[in-house]
Formats: structure tokens, C-alpha cells, sequence
């Protein structure tokens, strides 16, 4: 395709800024071109942006997962999914007006609750846990996290601490308070 006098060309760029982050629009207002940020300012926004991920997914999960309210899930089974939602956003993740969702939130609606021990079907779960393990594999990095938070959202709810490592969330935010 060539461009001729009086094409006009129409790109979306999307400002980052901390770790990636990219800007709201009322941040584009406010933030100047190559302006830095402290490490606490960094902080800062990664905490807001974590706890407002958490919110889009737990209503999400409320809105889209007809077993949701019937059982207990795991801190795991819910770090490892939002690590996985985190990464690829909720929209990708749970599906919008115009986006379907992915592969594991259409195994999580699917997933029969076992009418003896109210619990997940294991082998529901299990189908859960191996479509995990490759969605959204876009980069190479993205083996290594897929196979982690399949293993966290596996384990006991004793195993949390031990399994988050530096590939999944930041180290500043592990060690901090709140």
C-alpha cells in the first residue's frame, strides 16, 4: 500500500509509563512526555491497579460462573486465575460485548459441582487446570508463567506463599504492606 498526497494515516499509541502501565486517558493529561517515576510513585499504581483487577475479576466470576457463590474456591485456585487474567486482561480473559471469552473461563463455567463433598468435580478442575497451562502462550516467557500459576492454583491453600516468585508479581509488592 502507498501513500498519496492526501491519505491520511490514523494510529492509536498507547502511552506507558511505570512497568508498562499503560496511561488512562486522564493520565495522558496530566503526565508529560518522558517523565520518570520514584519507585514508590510505581508502587503506588501497580497497588491501584492490582486492587482494581481484583475487582473486575471477582465480578466477573460473580457475573459469568454459575457455581460461583456454591463453593469455596481456594486463595490459590484464585492467585494462579488472576495472575492469568492479569496478564491477559479481563476483557480477553472473560469475554466483552464483542469478544469472546477464552478457553479457561468457558471450562470454569462448565465445571460441575460434586453433590458429596460440595466441591469442584476433580476432573473438571482438572480440564481447568490443563487449559491453563496453554492459553494465550504469545512469548516465549509465557511457558514458564502458564506452568506456575497452573501449579499455584493446583496447591493447598498452605502453598501460597511459597509458590509466587518474581515471574508472577513484583517483588516490591510481595514485601510491602497491604
Amino acid at each position: 500500500w502507498k501513500f498519496r498526497l492526501g491519505d491520511v494515516l490514523i494510529a492509536r499509541v498507547d502511552f506507558t509509563w511505570g512497568g508498562g502501565r499503560i496511561l488512562t486517558p486522564a493520565e495522558r493529561k496530566t503526565v508529560r512526555p518522558n517523565s520518570k517515576l520514584t519507585k514508590q510513585q510505581a508502587l503506588q499504581l501497580f497497588k491501584k491497579d492490582l486492587r482494581q483487577k481484583e475487582i473486575e475479576l471477582n465480578n466477573a466470576l460473580k457475573r459469568d460462573i454459575p457455581w460461583i457463590n456454591k463453593v469455596v474456591i481456594s486463595q490459590n485456585f484464585f492467585d494462579g486465575l488472576f495472575s492469568l487474567t492479569y496478564n491477559m486482561g479481563i476483557g480477553n480473559m472473560a469475554g466483552n460485548g464483542s469478544q469472546q471469552p477464552c478457553e479457561v473461563w468457558e471450562r470454569l463455567r462448565e465445571c460441575r459441582i460434586d453433590e458429596k463433598d460440595g466441591c469442584i468435580n476433580q476432573n473438571d478442575f482438572n480440564y481447568v487446570i490443563a487449559q491453563v497451562r496453554k492459553q494465550n502462550i504469545t512469548e516465549k516467557g509465557h511457558h514458564f508463567r502458564r506452568k506456575k500459576e497452573s501449579e499455584i492454583m493446583s496447591k493447598g491453600n498452605n502453598d501460597v506463599a511459597q509458590s509466587f516468585d518474581y515471574h508472577l508479581i513484583a517483588p516490591e509488592y510481595r514485601q510491602s504492606e497491604g
